[in-house]
């Protein structure tokens, strides 16, 4: 995906499991070509942000929360140098400078800022992909999610509504657990499409629509007048703890 430059708000830190275990590698490439390259060799490896320009790819920083940046030493619209220092200033992500023959100045500034490495660009693959492996931060465990009778352990990937377990496939576990970390608070369909269907271009797909619909049912959330996945219209999806069911026990 490219980065937009509409602002929206950023989903709480380490809310999200839709990666999957996966590196998630931000990618600041002005060269169409470049980024295209990268992209088909690294979107099964990994998760991918794409922006291209540093604008863009501080505020895709700032909202995904990156494990690594992947940057052009030639950024037009900012330094690279500057792009470095703002990240760095922000959190510990590593910062793999890319320098073409004659970015040499430039990649020295940005390393001196506080980038990581600095890798030849045009990029060579094969060199590159074991260098970004190498930087990828040891995975916290992730806790269990509660919302009223709702619980969610992202560890075992299973969910209980007080005691009685339900079965979710991936991408409506994913979901579930992006607005249960978010309970109460509207997350905008750009927002969980960019989190979970990062590749999906078409904003108008019926993708998440779907999968709302099939875990309101799941949730026993009434389809027609929904309150624990209730829709906020014109603006997205708000999460809200279901009342604990008389009828049954607390898990």
């Amino acid at each position: 995906m490219v980065a937009s430059r509409a602002a929206v708000p950023a989903v709480s830190g380490n809310s999200y499991l839709g990666r999957s275990g996966k590196l998630l590698l931000l990618v600041v490439e002005p060269q169409p070509a470049e980024a295209l390259s990268l992209k088909n060799a690294f979107a099964k490896q990994f998760s991918l942000i794409l922006a291209d320009n540093a604008a863009d790819g501080l505020l895709a920083a700032g909202e995904f929360h990156p494990d690594v940046v992947l940057a052009a030493a030639d950024l037009h619209d900012i330094t690279s140098e500057s792009l470095v220092s703002t990240l760095r200033r922000h959190s510990p992500v590593s910062v793999v400078i890319g320098a073409g023959p004659d970015d040499g100045p430039a990649a020295a500034a940005a390393m001196r800022a506080g980038a990581t490495a600095c890798v030849a660009r045009p990029y060579r693959i094969s060199e590159l992909e074991p260098l970004v492996r190498s930087l990828q931060p040891p995975r916290t465990t992730l806790a269990a999610v509660v919302c009223g009778p709702v619980r969610l352990n992202p560890e075992s990937q299973r969910v209980f509504i007080g005691d009685r377990a339900i079965d979710l496939p991936r991408q409506e576990f994913h979901l579930l657990h992006l607005l249960m970390s978010n309970c109460d608070r509207v997350l905008t369909r750009e927002q969980i499409r960019r989190q979970l269907w990062p590749g999906l271009a078409d904003e108008r797909s019926n993708t998440l629509t779907v999968h709302i619909r099939r875990l309101r049912l799941r949730l026993d959330d009434d389809p027609w007048n929904p309150t624990v996945i209730a829709t906020v219209r014109g603006r997205g999806y708000r999460f809200t703890a279901p009342a604990p069911d008389p009828g049954r026990s607390p898990a």
